[in-house]
């Protein structure tokens, strides 16, 4: 039984039954609850890259023989070529006997234009599309840093802290895995509901996610004018608080004139976990902590604000 109940296998299908439960007996607090899955999906997409570098680096370092990485690189990619074409024909079966979605009510969702899909088709590049997609370019670094690692005499000294890194990241990353039970949930009840979110919905979330990020930039910022000997954290503060407000109001204003700017490298998950970190660390008696989150955060908003902006100039 105790297998059983800490089996995450178990929880994933509570949750997804759970959510199914309450998707079709009351579909308006399921549709409230959409927030916990979308932020949880945020949170896992910054463990990507870094767990993609540290696994790939270490993993080529640990090869002595560059041999045999090509080797399992190319078995890597016969297995992914079997299983993609084993999955498509499963679900090319299943969407012709079974037809999943025969009987969901579409008639209150509203047309999308394809038009920009199509252009975008034409217009592809390869160069734009290494230059815009940084999971590639991660992929690209790790490679090359792994063959260097391996090449180094010492590169002991690199690879135990990036190992001890490793573990820490997998440890993290199993912790949050454990909110996956609110993304299934949500994910379920959302689409049994049969409804998306309202404009009014979409204006009141994103007014409160203004609200909180300021507000504890604020509490940040009154706690370190407080203590009298943090001018450097009150300045980090509002540098994070002001461009913290700018980073979604560009965003923003752009798309009200028609041009999509989600561009850059500090969103709102990442300013938040930058947040926790520093302020976690900082009460556990690591007192730089949180000027190094906040300097961090600030420059990477500065540069997200940069970005943006050049999105809508070029537009």
């Amino acid at each position: 039984m105790k297998k059983i109940v800490t089996n995450l296998t178990t929880w994933v299908i509570l949750a997804i039954v759970s959510g199914a439960l309450l998707g079709h007996f009351n579909p308006t607090t399921a549709i409230a609850m959409q927030p916990l899955g979308k932020y949880f999906i945020e949170v896992v997409k910054l463990f990507i890259n870094p767990i993609i570098f540290l696994t790939i680096s270490l993993g080529i370092s640990g090869m002595n023989d560059l041999k045999k990485v090509g080797r399992v690189g190319g078995k890597a990619i016969l297995y992914f070529e079997i299983v993609t074409t084993l999955a498509l024909i499963i679900g090319i079966i299943v969407a012709h006997y079974i037809q999943p979605g025969t009987g969901v009510n579409t008639s209150n969702i509203e047309s999308g234009d394809i038009s920009k899909f199509t252009e975008g088709a034409r217009k592809f590049s390869w160069l734009k599309f290494l230059k815009d997609n940084v999971t590639i370019q991660v992929l690209i670094l790790s490679i090359v840093f792994g063959i260097v690692l391996s090449k180094l005499k010492k590169a002991d000294a690199i690879i135990n802290p990036m190992k001890f890194i490793s573990k820490y990241i997998f440890k993290a990353l199993h912790f949050v895995m454990l909110f996956a039970l609110s993304d299934l949930f949500d994910g379920t009840l959302a689409r049994l509901s049969q409804q998306g979110s309202t404009k009014w919905g979409a204006l009141i979330d994103s007014t409160l996610d203004r609200i909180t990020d300021a507000a504890i930039c604020a509490g940040i910022l009154v706690f370190a004018y407080s203590e009298g000997e943090m001018s450097l954290t009150v300045y980090l503060a509002l540098t994070a608080l002001i461009t913290g407000s700018l980073i979604p109001y560009i965003r923003a204003r752009a798309e009200s004139l028609g041009i999509e700017c989600s561009v850059g490298i500090a969103e709102r998950a990442e300013r938040l976990i930058g947040l926790l970190v520093g302020t976690g660390l900082y009460g556990l008696g690591i007192s730089w902590a949180l000027d190094v989150a906040l300097g961090l955060i600030s420059i990477l908003s500065i540069i997200t604000i940069v970005q943006r902006l050049i999105v809508v100039k070029r537009s």
